[in-house]
């Protein structure tokens, strides 16, 4: 599914490239071939216009295409979904004042694109999966609570190799890595293989879920420390 919206979301950043190439290069060549309903000295009266709307093409072009470079998930998702509803409206205004055709070419595109990302990032409630301290591996607990007040919560969770963590929900948190190992990572994503280096630390700063395995040689500890009552 993620394969398929980057690929939507790739042609539709392309779509919106040859907009700016057509509008601000070649308004006057390809454009009286394309309108002909147009009157032919239209075309360069019109050329400056178009140029500066061929712009706005090309940012929104830009604006996909750098969602692909941005690495936390929670801005990518919003910022992906930002450009695509501008895009979305565009094309439902251009099919009111100018021609049906642009909502199929521009509209639905994008309207799909959303909609399959709203699909695959509709949260689950967080009563459908445990939290990480009730979550465990085959019965037996993996985390402890080191301390808790009315706003955080900090636990230590230790892998042994072979042990892991079974599909829990973790609130938004930070994470201090006290010994590294080489983990197996399952989420809505995808299943991959990470090397956690000790030492290192990581964020979330919205609710994830997901299921992880130590497939490394050595004991994995980590500091978990999340926001209470933050759950989304």
């Amino acid at each position: 599914m993620k394969l398929l919206i980057n690929i939507l979301i790739g042609l539709i950043a392309f779509l919106h490239l040859y907009f700016f190439w057509f509008e601000s290069f070649s308004w006057t060549t390809k454009g009286p071939k394309v309108f002909k309903q147009l009157p032919k000295e239209l075309f360069p009266k019109t050329k400056a216009m178009m140029a500066n709307q061929g712009l706005y093409n090309a940012f929104l072009a830009a604006g996909l295409i750098w969602t692909f470079f941005i690495g936390n998930e929670f801005w990518k998702f919003n910022t992906t979904l930002f450009f695509l509803a501008c895009i979305s409206i565009a094309g439902i205004i251009g099919a009111l004042t100018v021609s049906k055709k642009i909502f199929i070419i521009q509209g639905i595109p994008a309207l799909v694109t959303i909609g399959l990302l709203l699909l695959i990032n509709n949260p689950k409630s967080p009563s459908t999966l445990p939290d990480p301290l009730a979550a465990g591996w085959k019965g037996e607990s993996v985390c402890e609570v080191v301390q808790e007040d009315a706003k955080i919560r900090v636990l230590r969770c230790t892998f042994p190799p072979g042990v892991g963590h079974e599909e829990h929900e973790h609130a938004p948190h930070f994470g201090y890595t006290v010994k590294g190992s080489t983990f197996e990572v399952k989420d809505k994503y995808s299943t991959r293989k990470v090397k956690v280096l000790t030492g290192s630390h990581f964020y979330k700063p919205v609710t994830s879920v997901h299921e992880i395995q130590n497939i490394g040689d050595s004991t994995a500890v980590f500091l978990i420390i999340e926001q209470k009552n933050t759950y989304q």
